[in-house]
């Protein structure tokens, strides 16, 4: 009979110990707040020397410390063998008037085979507290993109 208490209060133990296990298990797979502001600027389309401009139906905001055009390739192509890929830039037109150009460089997304999956264009610097009315992009190739869009996301939150 003596027993029995101690059955009773090892058992009650073992589930409080059971229920703040689950407990601190729920609160680490909390998910993070979306990451991305994505904005979609176009759907199938060609770059080619000639320039293109895009009005976004709604106007672009610098909301995040890091603001980028994102290419999506019309497929996922091999890098060149050449290693002469095709020179992209773009330009926004801000709500003030002047004109914002893309940083130089490349930064592309690879699958595991090496074909681009992905290319961006960086703004650096740009003004918040203005929109931004038109894109325009140009490629000193043809370059089929399947989708552009206008991504914000805080860098130390992405890579880290």
């Amino acid at each position: 009979m003596k027993s029995i208490p101690y059955i009773l209060v090892t058992c009650l133990f073992l589930l409080t110990q059971t229920s703040s296990a689950q407990t601190s298990r729920h609160r680490k797979h909390v998910l993070p707040k979306n990451l991305f502001v994505d904005q979609q600027l176009s759907g199938p389309i060609t770059l080619k020397s000639e320039g293109l401009e895009l009005d976004p139906i709604k106007p672009l905001q610098a909301t995040r410390d890091t603001q980028e055009l994102l290419l999506l390739p019309d497929q996922p192509f091999p890098k060149p063998e050449d290693g002469h890929d095709a020179d992209i830039e773009a330009e926004l037109i801000g709500s003030n008037g002047i004109t914002y150009r893309s940083a130089p460089g490349l930064s592309e997304t690879l699958s595991g085979d090496l074909k681009v999956t992905s290319r961006s264009l960086v703004f650096k610097n740009l003004p918040q507290d203005i929109t931004y009315t038109k894109v325009r992009i140009k490629s000193s190739t043809r370059y089929p993109v399947k989708k552009i869009f206008w991504r914000c996301y805080n860098w130390g939150e992405v890579h880290h």
